[in-house]
């Protein structure tokens, strides 16, 4: 079934909303998000909101996948010249959001819950794969590596660590660290090469700063 094309006006009304949404989930978290302030906010009436998007999860879960799918897509465009480098990009980069965005942290956590497979999980395993095919071609994959199995597992490994953290915001930074070690551990069983060394060495450090 095809998609109805939005008029110039309906798509600036969804845009006005998401955004919207996106701006009371920084100030009051997931949970705090009224359905009423967003609509009023918006410049939409309450029935709007529920006739387009029926529920509030669902509202939510459009807004934050959006917002995380523009950052993985920005992460994916990026100029790098290694495959390892890539997926170092892609730590950093996913450290830097849990750590200057925990509302998103949050949300996304909760959202993941109920919502594991969508158009955000196929975004973000494609970034990985990209990065798992660049070692590919650099020499330094295994032989036997399925790329779609690893990508796929490499974004749920992620996925777990931003639930860990909303079950223990105190971690902060650290659990930046443990999402590095997490991804790289995983890199060196399946790398040789140049590759295998990097990880190694990303490993290492990313060891020492973890608090024991």
């Amino acid at each position: 079934m095809k998609t109805r094309q939005l008029t110039v006006r309906q798509q600036q009304r969804r845009d006005r909303i998401l955004d919207t949404a996106r701006e009371l989930i920084a100030v009051y978290g997931y949970d705090g998000v009224r359905m009423r302030e967003l609509a009023e906010r918006a410049g939409v009436s309450p029935k709007t909101l529920y006739d387009q998007y029926n529920s509030k999860e669902n509202l939510l879960w459009v807004a934050v996948e959006e917002k995380l799918s523009d950052a993985y897509r920005a992460i994916d465009a990026a100029e790098i010249d290694t495959g390892i480098d890539r997926l170092n990009h892609i730590a950093r980069s996913l450290s830097e959001a849990v750590v200057e965005s925990p509302a998103y942290a949050l949300a996304l956590a909760k959202l993941l819950t109920t919502n594991a497979a969508s158009e955000f999980a196929d975004i973000a395993t494609a970034t990985y794969s990209k990065a798992l095919a660049q070692i590919e071609m650099e020499g330094d994959l295994e032989p036997w590596i399925d790329i779609p199995s690893i990508a796929s597992l490499l974004h749920q490994h992620v996925s777990q660590h931003y639930l860990a953290w909303a079950a223990d915001q105190s971690l902060g930074a650290e659990r930046a660290r443990l999402v590095t070690l997490d991804l790289f551990l995983t890199v060196r069983a399946i790398s040789t090469g140049n590759t295998h060394r990097r990880a190694t060495e990303i490993c290492q450090r990313a060891q020492a700063t973890i608090r024991h």
